[in-house]
């Protein structure tokens, strides 16, 4: 195909609408401004540059490179019509980017080398990820990250910390920083919940193993909070399913947990999202009763987590001592029901249950359609592949056009 005019401004509307992006013709413009930043780089690091996960960044470069405006040498990368189009059409300069990249714009040093080889050797021994639970474990250096921003912003020393879901090992961090740290013991043992009984024996067994005194209990949050963790805490730490649900769930328990009054402290870890979603996540912190003091773009790295281009935010929070629950039409039937703090959960949580489009998937060798855990199909991609296409044992799969979990 004959390469875009770089003056053919519509191009961004036609590879949006190809690509069925949600973010628009400025996501596709957010794109090429990452490629021009980044490139030519691995699709992985352009994704997590332009905060979108990794099925939608490849879709991208595929009608970008349709188009003529990138190719492939040495990496994504733009290509002479590209570069000529991000100069005349979007007016991207060569100017170096403002950003720091010792800190990530976080202001906070990296953690010690040795902290980091610590928590990679426990996580070593971490149990295998279950993806239907929104498993995505983040790396040990964010891990650390998070326990030394909690450190920094007063959340840590003399506080009663409270984890919803450790998949992440934070936990963990918390411990050797503190260590590391030298501070006095804590007014009472960090206690993680914990769904998983796996991640729940490994995070008991890591703690024994460095000596740290760590409370993990199994609780599914979907069930009420135990009576003895209500209004118990200081500070809470989650990063809970990716799902608006998932979000609002795990903040009202969180919620429930502090006690009643301002001064209490929250670390909610999101992945990046379209600006219409991100409004709606935070209109659901307000909801529960918190105030956002920080946000962090790109502050999380994440181990595989492709759906996620392998990055996420933090956003730091405060507790305003009541609940804002703001409603309006455009609000789903679950986003105006807070979660009964007496009552069991009982609507969808995870990705699996919001989205099933992300769980469709089209076999490359009889291409035949599967949708993981009906039908006898496994519940993961990884299952799938493992046990071969149930119609001809093939292993390779696509998933399906627009399917973004």
């Amino acid at each position: 195909m004959t390469p875009s005019d770089p003056a053919d401004k519509d191009v961004l509307a036609r590879v949006a609408t190809a690509t069925n992006l949600r973010e628009g013709a400025e996501g596709v413009a957010t794109f090429l401004r990452a490629v021009k930043r980044e490139g030519p780089a691995a699709l992985n690091q352009i994704a997590r540059a332009a905060r979108l996960p990794v099925p939608v960044a490849s879709a991208l470069r595929r009608e970008l490179e349709t188009e003529g405006l990138l190719t492939r040498r040495g990496g994504v990368g733009l290509s002479e019509a590209g570069g000529r189009f991000v100069a005349e059409t979007l007016g991207l300069g060569d100017a170096l980017a403002p950003h720091c990249e010792a800190c990530g714009g976080t202001g906070l040093a990296g953690p010690d080398a040795r902290l980091v080889d610590r928590l990679s050797a426990l996580l070593a021994n971490a149990p295998k990820v279950d993806v239907t639970l929104d498993q995505a474990p983040c790396t040990a250096a964010t891990a650390l990250r998070r326990a030394l921003l909690m450190l920094e912003t007063g959340a840590l020393e003399g506080r009663r910390i409270l984890v919803l879901g450790d998949d992440d090992s934070v936990s963990l961090a918390l411990c050797l920083v503190a260590e590391a740290a030298g501070l006095p013991p804590l007014p009472a043992p960090i206690t993680v919940l914990e769904v998983d009984a796996d991640w729940a024996a490994y995070l008991e067994a890591a703690a024994g193993e460095i000596g740290a005194d760590l409370r993990v209990i199994r609780h599914d949050l979907r069930e009420p909070l135990p009576a003895d963790l209500r209004q118990a805490f200081d500070v809470i730490e989650t990063d809970p399913p990716y799902t608006l649900e998932g979000a609002r769930l795990f903040l009202a328990r969180a919620a429930q947990a502090l006690v009643p009054d301002t001064g209490t402290l929250g670390f909610l870890s999101f992945g990046a999202q379209a600006p219409a979603w991100q409004a709606r996540l935070l209109a659901a912190v307000a909801e529960a009763g918190f105030a956002v003091t920080g946000l962090y773009p790109g502050f999380n790295r994440y181990q595989g987590a492709g759906l996620l281009g392998s990055t996420g935010q933090m956003l730091t929070l405060a507790g305003t001592g009541a609940a804002d629950r703001p409603a309006g039409e455009d609000q789903t039937e679950a986003e105006t029901s807070t979660p009964d703090a007496e009552a069991r959960y009982a609507g969808p949580l995870y990705t699996f249950d919001v989205n099933p489009r992300a769980r469709r998937y089209r076999c490359a060798g009889c291409g035949v359609v599967h949708s993981l855990g009906e039908d006898g199909v496994p519940a993961t991609i990884e299952a799938l592949k493992a046990g071969g296409c149930p119609a001809c044992g093939a292993t390779l799969f696509k998933r399906q056009s627009g399917d973004r979990g």
